[in-house]
Order: structure tokens, then C-alpha cells, then sequence
């Protein structure tokens, strides 16, 4: 580009020059359109397909390569992304590089299908005595993760352990636990029957 300067009325020509700096990336986000970031969890259904895109600042436009399950899954900036199950839980990333300086910057979500419960299962003593607390776990598969709900002589208890005190007469208790996906809704219910002694007890 040329320039006309008049310095005391003499015309001088001048060579004018376009800089441009090279940097990013600068924070690298994997984006819904319109929706924003998707965090560091992003709950899919199964089959369903999610628009993506990895969003991040660059000059000269930086290079995009999408990871899924450790392998290389897209080469563009946006992706229409559909999980593989299994797994029910697997990592997809996006990493920007800058063709010019070489630097590169990534981004990472766990990506989760909703799945269960399964295998809802109750540990803890199968024989109870009157007056000694016993503690007892319900487990399950679950993605993401599930709550519980029990229900023990009549009550209902929240959580994933619970203590037990029995303070009455009887030979046996049962004991239920109900997981439920936080996502789905999906429910499944385990029992189970314990003894009861009372040492105590001499049955004259």
C-alpha cells in the first residue's frame, strides 16, 4: 500500500505496511449452538445425536481434531455427535491447533448414556439383635448416578446407608430399597428378609 505524505508542500511517497499477530488458542470450549458450553458432563440418550462445536480464539485459524474413546473422530470445527454404547461413559475432546506457532489447547467432557439401575443390591448382617444397630448399603449400576429411598417396618429413609435399630419382638424384618436414575426416572427395587434374636430373651 502506497501513501502520499506533503511535508512542506514536497509530496513523499510511503510503503505502508499490514501486521498481523499470530495467537491462540486461547480457551478452548465445546459448545452447543445457541445453548452455550456443555460442562465438564454432558448426559446423552441413547441414539439421539447432539450438534457440537469447538469454539476457541485463533489466528491464523486454528486446526480442530475431535477425540472420542481415545480415537480420532471429526476433523472439523463442528461435529453431529451420536454415542457409542458401551460404554455407557467415555471421554470426547476437541484439541485447537495454531498451524503457525504450534500451540495447541483442548477442551474434554465425559460424555454419560443413562442406564439403569441394575444389580440393586442390599449389604450388611443378615441376622439382627433387639437393641444393636446395624448399618446396611444399597448399591446399583447406575449412569448417572442413582438415589435411594428405603422402606424398613413401615418408615421410609433416604440415601445410600442407613442404620437399623430393632426394638421389637419379632423373628424377622424386611428390608427395601428402591434406586432410581436421577436422569430417567427408572426405578428398581430390592428386599430382603433378616433374623432377629434377642439374646436376652431366656423364654421361661
Amino acid at each position: 500500500m502506497l501513501v502520499v505524505i506533503v511535508v512542506g508542500g514536497t509530496p513523499t511517497l510511503s510503503v505502508g505496511y499490514l501486521m498481523q499477530v499470530n495467537y491462540g488458542p486461547n480457551e478452548v470450549l465445546i459448545e452447543k449452538p445457541n445453548e452455550g458450553p456443555v460442562g465438564e458432563v454432558m448426559l446423552v440418550q441413547p441414539g439421539s445425536t447432539t450438534e457440537l462445536r469447538c469454539a476457541t480464539d485463533c489466528f491464523p485459524v486454528c486446526l480442530i481434531t475431535w477425540f472420542y474413546e481415545g480415537a480420532v473422530l471429526s476433523t472439523n470445527a463442528s461435529v453431529s455427535f451420536t454415542p457409542v454404547i458401551p460404554p455407557y461413559a467415555a471421554a470426547l475432546s476437541c484439541t485447537a491447533s495454531n498451524p503457525v506457532t504450534g500451540r495447541n489447547s483442548s477442551a474434554v467432557t465425559e460424555v454419560e448414556v443413562p442406564d439403569g439401575p441394575t444389580y440393586v443390591v442390599i449389604a450388611g448382617p443378615r441376622d439382627l439383635e433387639i437393641g444393636v444397630t446395624a448399618s446396611f448399603v444399597c448399591s446399583a449400576d447406575c449412569s448417572p448416578s442413582c438415589t435411594f429411598k428405603w422402606t424398613v417396618y413401615g418408615q421410609t429413609m433416604t440415601g445410600s446407608v442407613i442404620d437399623i435399630t430393632v426394638n421389637r419382638q419379632v423373628s424377622k424384618e424386611s428390608i427395601s430399597c428402591r434406586a432410581e436414575n436421577t436422569f430417567t426416572g427408572e426405578t428398581a427395587t430390592v428386599n430382603v428378609t433378616v433374623s432377629v434374636s434377642d439374646p436376652h430373651w431366656c423364654g421361661c
